[in-house]
């Protein structure tokens, strides 16, 4: 693999999901292709991005509000619950990929989680996932995503501070 290609091999079929245990997001890969035991999925810079859904507790998922994403029941129907995974580590809403899932104080615990228009500049619209399979704001790997109060009833997204030993963040 060449420059910025990277390569991932996902396994499982059905839909991409994100899963929480007590409100943080953690990976279970699985690519939207149904029927699918092993996908290859190449990216860069200029490939297409990996369309998924991010899910929460509680058959909860992502939603884009316009400028605040939440959580809200899952439904394979809503197109605002669909989005889209870069190679930039952006995780961008699939109706509007101008946009970004962002930190609105970069990298402050308690950070309110936002969508706004993506800069290749800004660091508070980075993501990644921790060998564990815990989201991070990169390059802050001390904060992940979680629903405010680790509860979906708050809906709302915040950076928290990492804590091995919580039960909100495994």
């Amino acid at each position: 693999m060449e420059g910025n290609t990277k390569q991932w091999i996902l396994l499982a079929a059905a839909t991409w999901f994100w899963s929480t245990v007590m409100g943080t997001a953690t990976w279970n890969m699985q690519p939207l292709e149904s029927g699918a035991t092993a996908l290859t999925v190449e990216t860069n810079a200029d490939a297409l991005p990996l369309p998924m859904r991010i899910g929460w507790l509680n058959d909860t998922c992502l939603q884009a509000n316009i400028n605040i994403p939440w959580v809200e029941k899952c439904s394979t129907n809503r197109t605002e619950q669909k989005w889209a995974l870069y190679a930039d580590g952006s995780i961008r809403p699939q109706k509007n990929q101008d946009m970004c899932l962002t930190s609105n104080s970069g990298n402050a615990e308690r950070s309110i989680i936002l969508i706004q228009t993506c800069s290749p500049a800004l660091s508070n619209q980075v993501w990644g996932i921790r060998d564990d399979g815990i989201l991070y704001l990169s390059p802050y790997n001390g904060l992940v995503m979680s629903v405010f109060y680790a509860d979906p009833v708050y809906r709302q997204l915040i950076l928290w501070k990492y804590n091995p030993k919580s039960v909100y963040q495994k």
